[in-house]
C-alpha cells in the first residue's frame, strides 16, 4: 500500500491521496473559534454546526460540505444522528486530529505530514491511506515490535503475515520456534506464579496490576516468571518490578 518507512534522509514528497495542499490563508481554522466563525451561512439542520467543529471541521460554503483543517479530509450529506468524530477517525485515521486509534497501536504523531512513529520499537510509518488498519500495519512493518506482540498476540500478526502472503524463510521459521519455547515457559511460570498468590490473594486483588493499580495483570516476566503487571505498564520496564532481575522476555498471558 502506500505506507512507507520513514528515515532522517527520507526527502519523498508522496503523500496519501486524500491529503491536499494546506492553503496558508486558513492557519486560523486550527483553532475552534476559527472553524465555528466558518459556519455562519451553515445550511443542514440535521448536525449541528459546533459538532463539526469541535471534529476539526470548517464549512466551505458550499452544500453541506466541510473540511478537516489538519488533513483536509471532506465530509457532506450530513444525516441526524452522524458522528463527525467518529466518521473524521474512521476516514481518516492518520489524521493528527483524531488520534486515538493510532495512539492505540502504540504510534505518536511526529508534527510533519502525517509521520508517525512507534513509542516502543522506534519503527516510523507515514503516508497513511483511508482504509489503513494501524494495528495491522504495525504489525506487518515491524512484527517484531514487543509491544505489538504483547497487546495482539503472536496468532494475529501471523494472521497478518498469512493476509500478505510472505515467503517463509529459515530465520523466520527459527524466530517462531524460539517465540514457541518462550510461551512454553510462560505457562509454566503463569501456572506457578498462580499457584504462589492463591494462597495469599484472593479475586480482584489477585489480579490487579501491582504498578498503576488500575488494569489486570496480562504479561510474564521471563526469566524469573513474575506476573505482576498489565499490558501497559510491562512495555516500559526492562527489570522485573518484583525481583528486579532484567527481562530477556515477556510474554503475554490470559489468566482464569
Amino acid at each position: 500500500n502506500g505506507l512507507e518507512y520513514l528515515s532522517e534522509t527520507d526527502n519523498s514528497n508522496k503523500a496519501p491521496l486524500a491529503l491536499l495542499e494546506a492553503s496558508s490563508s486558513q492557519p486560523d481554522y486550527k483553532s475552534y473559534p476559527g472553524r465555528l466563525r466558518t459556519f455562519a451561512n451553515w445550511p443542514n439542520r440535521e448536525i449541528a454546526k459546533e459538532v463539526l467543529a469541535k471534529a476539526g471541521f470548517y464549512y466551505k460554503n458550499e452544500s453541506d460540505i466541510v473540511q478537516c483543517a489538519y488533513c483536509y479530509i471532506e465530509g457532506y450529506h450530513w444525516v441526524a444522528g452522524d458522528d463527525p468524530l467518529k466518521d473524521h477517525r474512521t476516514w481518516s485515521p492518520a489524521c493528527p486530529f483524531t488520534p486515538q486509534e493510532l495512539a492505540d497501536a502504540g504510534f505518536y504523531y511526529l508534527g510533519t505530514g502525517d509521520q508517525t512513529i512507534c513509542f516502543h520499537c522506534g519503527g516510523g510509518l507515514k503516508d497513511w491511506e483511508q482504509n489503513d488498519s494501524p494495528w495491522e500495519q504495525h504489525a506487518l512493518w515491524f512484527p517484531k515490535c514487543s509491544y505489538v506482540y504483547l497487546m495482539k498476540g503472536p496468532e494475529y500478526i501471523q494472521e497478518v503475515k498469512d493476509k500478505r502472503n510472505p515467503r517463509p524463510s529459515a530465520s523466520s521459521s527459527e524466530s517462531e520456534t524460539k517465540e514457541s519455547a518462550k510461551e512454553a515457559k510462560a505457562e509454566e511460570a503463569v501456572a506457578a506464579s498462580s499457584a504462589d498468590e492463591e494462597k495469599d490473594k484472593t479475586g480482584e486483588e489477585k489480579t490487579l496490576c501491582k504498578i498503576c493499580y488500575k488494569n489486570e495483570v496480562g504479561v510474564v516476566f521471563l526469566p524469573c516468571g513474575h506476573v505482576v503487571a498489565c499490558v501497559e505498564c510491562s512495555s516500559t520496564l526492562k527489570n522485573c518490578a518484583i525481583c528486579r532481575k532484567p527481562l530477556e522476555a515477556t510474554v503475554r498471558a490470559f489468566l482464569s
